[in-house]
């Protein structure tokens, strides 16, 4: 469980929050743009992210979040709730240890 005053609970704000790196800003606004409009990822954007991330970097970033964002949408789509799916999974790994 989290803390009062941790700096996740800045995440719908985080451009303006002092408790995230620019680099970190960088990377939640891939994220944002990934999620709603790709085509925002304009020349300056790449510029900028190109200056703090290498070319290496901002692929692997990208294909993480892509994954991510199609991991949620995924459980999204067999209506699974919060949580249903590591409750799944962690009864799975008892039921192979018995095994």
């Amino acid at each position: 469980m989290r803390k009062a005053g941790h700096r996740f609970e800045e995440l719908d704000h985080y451009m303006e929050s002092d408790k995230f790196t620019h680099r970190e800003k960088l990377a939640l606004r891939y994220c944002d743009i990934l999620m709603t409009n790709p085509y925002e990822a304009d020349q300056d954007f790449w510029d900028e992210l190109l200056a703090e991330f290498t070319y290496a970097e901002a692929v692997e970033l990208g294909h993480f979040i892509a994954l991510r964002i199609a991991g949620q949408r995924w459980i999204m789509s067999v209506r699974a709730e919060h949580g249903q799916l590591a409750e799944f999974l962690e009864e799975k790994a008892k039921k192979q240890g018995k095994d």
